[in-house]
Order: structure tokens, then C-alpha cells, then sequence
């Protein structure tokens, strides 16, 4: 009898909590969630893997042995903080570690070894132990294209020898620690170029290539003596392998060398692209000089080529000798009354400069350049067309294009070092570019940019418009904007938003009745809610109690 009342109670509840739920009323506010056990660990599995033992103490032996070619091995030392973390990779040992060579070493081209603190100066990570007895025969051999890293290590040797024997090319680097001159057979400086590329060097059509157009040097990190040193290195070139050609492209294949000449290691054989390039000329209708405030040359282009597919700007202020490369928003690209291209440099003051436009195809093969022209000639607030007057302070051959040789690269900065500047002066070679400007706005022109080839020989692309000039849509632009600039100021005033100075009362009807249309159907208002949910609980009271009754009676 009492499970009978129990049930029809339960049962009553349900009933009760089932109209609650149809009415929207927030039930989940009852359930109860299980907050207990950890969570699973993140980058881990979700048991939490297997902890290690905890171990702060490490002992490691090895040799005699041969790394070869892909295989990288690793002994360094973490903070004892890590003892017993599960994801540990092989090779990190946290505490402190001693390892005993038992015999000879070699590491062979393409293989690495490491010995030594994870962290380089950390207070934490203690310095691994090196135990090893000495002898006629070196420990460590490192062959051409190996690798073998020290970093921080406490060296505990007995008798005399050598420890480490350096073939040419191989990379030994000694971080955080001194050895001493007589443990180790150095070999000749190392060259590390792997991430130096040399740009390509550019020559017009018809040019036989020579000494003197290819680069001399490259910056680089350079190896000596277990230690790193950012400097400039001397490259060497042998042309007797050129076949005279004068057009295509060929690479060249050179080398580091000493101050004396002498040939050094490096990662990679230095090399270099030469390409030939055809140059024609752009023709120019009119040059002249507006404004200054806003100053500005502009130039008057004829047909553009075809095959046209980057444009960009060019400033010299020495009478052609160099020439910096005028990009975005500087330089921008617009059309005149009767469709013609103008060619438009923002600059910061009216000191008199050499402007002219070039660009290229997409193969970089054919280039195209205008003749160099002087604005402003005279001091006026503007100038007329024809103003600036044809100038070719250089031969048009001698014109630089917009593409650096790996001359270019010497004096560079460390990495860490490099400048961001946003101007870069180039030699009047056709190998370089630069970019400068100032930062003035196009309200009406099509804008296209110019970009250069970065610092390190990676060539980037010339400057480049979205799409090869599209005249006729610059044509609808401009016309679009004198339909705008049409609009009269009264015009403009009724085209602004009214203000009103006080809000208007909203009508209750009609606000009662957007009320009403944002119910879905069916849908009971609060109050109805609340008689309802009174109801249904004074429904399950009475039955609770007929039941009761009902029991007791029985």
C-alpha cells in the first residue's frame, strides 16, 4: 500500500513538472549535474596518461657508434619541476644528467648530436656532465654536413687527447661554455648560407655578362671555432663556363673565400640567376608640376602595351645616378578627359626631383620605361602642361629596373638587426629598387602598388596592379565621380537623416498590439502562466490528498 501512494504521488509530480516544461518554464534550473573527478588533462590523453618516476638523477652512455645520415640524437636537461611528467619526448631528462662516452663517436653527413641544457643560460637547467677518458684517438668525429652541438657542459676528462675532431664543412657549435684550444682540431671557418639566397642580377638584351655585374660578397652567420659571428663574406665566380649568350637566363654556381681568396666551406655553393631583359620605351605626352600644398608631378602616358602587367613610379634626386622606387599610395595610377593614362607622384615638398614610370610583362623578360623627367622648373603654385621638359640625365640603357643583383647584399644587418625602413636608395645598375614616400591619400585615382625585393635575395614582385589597367572602368569611375561631385549642397542637406528634438509618445494600442503579433501561436501570456502553474499545484494537492484518504479508508 504505501508503494502505491508513493507511486501516485511520483506520478502526480510529473504530470505537474510536464506542464511546466510545455509552458516554458526554465525546468533545467532542477537538474543537478555530478561536478566530481578531475578533469581530463589538456594536450593529453583523457586518462591522464601514465606519470612517470620521478626521477631527478640521469646516467647515459654512449659509443662506439655512427650517427648516420637522418639520425638526430638529443641529452639535454630540463628543471627538476619536470620530474615525472608524462610527456617528457625522448632526450629531455629533468635534474641533472651524466653522460660517459665509451668510445669513439662519428657524426656523419646529414646526422646531429646535441649534449647539453634545453634552455641556453637558464637558472634552473643543471649542466650535464661529460665523462670520458682520453686517448691518441678522437671522441667525437664530425664529418662534412654533420652537426654536433654543446651547449653548457661541464666536461670531466681523464688523460690527454683529443675530444672532437672538425672535418671541413662539418658545423660544431659551442653555446654557453668554453673549450679548451687543445681538446678540439678545428677546421676552416663554416659558411652558414643555407638561408642567404643571392638576388638576380639583370642585364638588357644584347649585354654580355662580366665580373664586374656579379655580386662580390653576401652576409651570413660564419663559423669559427665553435662560435657564430654575423659577417660579410667574399664570394668568387668562374666564368669559364659562360657560353656568351646575351639573352634567356643562366645560373651561376660560385664560392666563399677568405680574405686571401681561399675557398671556405658553406652550407650550400653559392649561385646566382642572370637574366636578360628587352627594354622599350613608354611615351609620355605631357609632364607637369600642381600644387604645393599637396604637390604632385603627374605624367601623361600614351598607349599602354598589351602584354603590360606591373607598373610602378620611380624618383631619383641625383640627377638619375640612383633611383627609388614610388609605390602605393605615393604613386597611383588615374586617367585624363580624353582616356589617357596619367601617372601621378605624391611627394612632400616641391624640391625639384627626376620622375619617370616603368613597368614590365609577367614573365619579367620585356620592360618598358619612360624618359626621366625634372619637375617642378620653376617656383609656382601650379604648372601647365609641357613644364617639366624631357630629361635624360643617363643613356637609357644605364636606367636601373626594379630588380636587385646580390650586390645588394653587402653591409646587410644581422637579421635580428635589420631595419624596416620604407626607403632604400639602389645603385644605377638595372638590378635594384627601393621604395620611399610620403603617406598622401588618392581620393580619385586607381591606386597601383609598387613593391621591391626584400633584403635577403627572396624576390618579391615588382610593383603590381589588381588587374592590367583596365581603361574603360577608370573611365566609369571618373565619370561616377563627377556625378557625385554634381550633387549640390542642398541637395546633400535633404539627403541627411532628420533629427528629432523630442521623442514621440508610443501609442499603448499599438504597442500592446506588436506585443501580440511577436507571440507565436498558442503562446500564454505571464499571468496566464502563473494561474496555471497555481492550478496545477493545487490539483496535485487534492489529489495527493484524496489518495491519502483513500488509503486510510482502505
Amino acid at each position: 500500500m504505501k508503494y502505491r501512494k508513493a507511486a501516485a504521488v511520483l506520478v502526480l509530480i510529473c504530470l505537474w513538472l510536464g506542464v511546466l516544461g510545455e509552458i516554458g518554464f526554465p525546468v533545467s534550473a532542477l537538474e543537478f549535474r555530478d561536478s566530481g573527478g578531475d578533469p581530463p588533462l589538456i594536450g593529453g590523453p583523457s586518462d591522464g596518461g601514465q606519470p612517470g618516476d620521478g626521477a631527478t638523477q640521469h646516467t647515459v652512455h654512449l659509443g662506439p657508434e655512427i650517427l648516420e645520415e637522418g639520425e638526430m640524437r638529443t641529452y639535454e636537461t630540463l628543471s627538476a619541476d619536470f620530474a615525472g611528467n608524462p610527456y617528457l619526448q625522448e632526450g629531455m631528462y629533468p635534474g641533472t644528467l651524466d653522460v660517459y662516452l665509451d668510445g669513439p663517436i662519428v657524426v656523419e653527413k646529414g646526422a646531429f648530436l646535441k649534449i647539453g641544457t634545453f634552455a641556453i643560460g637558464s637558472d634552473k637547467e643543471a649542466s650535464p656532465v661529460l665523462h670520458a677518458a682520453l686517448s691518441d684517438e678522437p671522441l667525437i668525429v664530425v664529418r662534412e654536413g654533420g652537426t654536433l652541438v654543446l651547449t653548457d657542459v661541464e666536461l670531466n676528462l681523464q688523460g690527454e687527447g683529443l675530444l672532437i675532431l672538425q672535418d671541413p664543412g662539418a658545423s660544431v657549435k659551442v653555446q654557453g661554455m668554453d673549450l679548451p684550444e687543445d681538446l678540439v682540431q678545428w677546421s676552416t671557418p663554416f659558411v652558414e648560407n643555407e638561408n642567404r639566397p643571392l638576388k638576380d642580377v639583370w642585364l638588357e638584351e644584347g649585354t654580355p655578362l662580366t665580373m664586374e655585374a656579379l655580386p662580390s660578397s653576401l652576409t651570413a652567420y660564419v663559423q669559427e671555432n665553435g662560435k657564430e659571428e654575423w659577417k660579410e663574406v667574399a664570394l668568387a665566380w668562374d666564368l669559364s663556363g659562360y657560353d656568351g649568350r646575351t639573352s634567356g637566363e643562366w645560373t651561376l654556381t660560385g664560392s666563399c673565400v677568405d680574405a686571401g681568396g681561399t675557398p671556405i666551406p658553406s652550407e650550400v655553393p653559392p649561385s646566382v640567376s642572370v637574366r636578360w631583359y628587352r627594354l622599350d620605351e613608354l611615351i609620355v605626352k605631357d609632364a607637369f608640376w600642381s600644387g604645393k600644398e599637396a604637390a604632385a608631378a603627374q605624367l601623361v602616358l600614351g598607349q599602354l602595351p598589351d602584354e603590360l602587367d606591373r607598373l610602378w613610379g620611380e624618383i631619383s634626386q641625383d640627377e638619375g645616378r640612383t633611383w627609388t622606387v614610388w609605390e602605393e599610395p605615393d604613386f597611383t595610377l588615374s586617367t585624363d578627359l580624353n582616356g589617357n593614362p596619367v601617372a601621378v607622384f605624391e611627394v612632400p615638398d616641391s624640391t625639384p626631383r627626376w620622375y619617370r614610370v616603368r613597368g614590365t610583362n609577367e614573365a619579367e623578360d620585356h620592360f618598358w620605361s619612360t624618359e626621366s623627367f625634372l619637375l617642378p622648373q620653376e617656383e609656382s603654385a601650379d604648372q601647365g602642361g609641357n613644364r617639366g621638359g624631357a630629361v635624360n640625365p643617363l643613356p637609357l640603357d644605364r636606367d636601373p629596373l626594379p630588380i636587385d643583383n646580390g650586390q645588394d647584399n653587402l653591409g646587410e644587418e644581422e637579421p635580428s638587426q635589420e631595419s624596416t625602413g620604407s626607403t632604400e636608395e639602389t645603385p644605377a645598375d638595372p638590378e635594384a629598387d627601393g621604395t620611399d614616400g610620403s603617406e598622401a591619400e588618392q581620393a580619385e585615382t586607381l591606386e597601383i602598388p609598387a613593391s621591391v625585393q626584400d633584403a635577403e635575395g627572396e624576390k618579391s614582385p615588382a610593383p603590381k596592379p589588381a588587374a592590367v589597367l583596365d581603361m574603360a572602368a577608370q573611365r566609369d569611375q571618373a565619370q561616377a565621380g563627377e556625378e557625385e561631385a554634381a550633387v549640390s549642397p542642398e541637395e546633400e542637406i535633404l539627403e541627411e537623416p532628420l533629427l528629432l528634438t523630442a521623442d514621440s509618445e508610443p501609442d499603448p494600442v499599438e504597442t500592446e498590439t506588436a506585443e501580440q503579433a511577436q507571440k507565436p501561436a498558442g503562446a500564454l501570456s505571464a499571468g496566464q502562466q502563473m494561474l496555471l502553474v497555481l492550478g496545477g499545484l493545487a490539483v496535485s494537492g487534492g489529489a495527493a490528498a484524496l489518495v491519502i484518504r483513500h488509503s486510510r479508508k482502505a
